[in-house]
């Protein structure tokens, strides 16, 4: 199934949902390559990645490169309530 597939299939709160999680373990494993540290600090750390105001800036730097079946499957995502 490619990303249009995708897209239409599922409803954006479940795209949301998918694409917090995948966000998440992706800082978390980038977290764990930057050295040891107590599971408490790593959660804090963390925490700082995946707010809501860490995310949008994150995501002012990516759309210019995103292609366009990726912005629209992230603009219902983001858009969903």
């Amino acid at each position: 199934m490619d990303r249009v597939e995708v897209n239409r299939k599922f409803s954006p709160i479940i795209l949301a949902y998918e694409g917090d999680a995948a966000y998440e373990l992706m800082v978390r494993t980038y977290l764990l390559t930057k050295g040891d540290a107590s599971v408490n600090t790593l959660h804090k750390r963390a925490a700082e990645f995946v707010s809501a105001a860490a995310q949008s800036s994150f995501m002012e730097f990516l759309e210019p490169i995103l292609e366009p079946d990726e912005l629209e499957i992230y603009h219902r995502g983001r858009n969903a309530k």
